[in-house]
């Protein structure tokens, strides 16, 4: 069994990366998980599988 990859990202990174395509691709290929968080109040916001 393989490892997980978690991927901690900020809402407006989120916001930008996730709009390409390209990266939606990758990260679903390769199983990548995203935490998205708020830097400002350090919490968590989403989990993404």
């Amino acid at each position: 069994m393989g490892r997980k990859v978690y991927l901690a990202i900020t809402e407006k990174a989120c916001r930008t990366i996730l709009s390409n395509k390209s990266v939606q691709y990758i990260i679903a290929s390769n199983e990548i998980e995203l935490i998205i968080f708020n830097p400002d109040t350090e919490s968590v916001i989403e989990w993404k599988h």
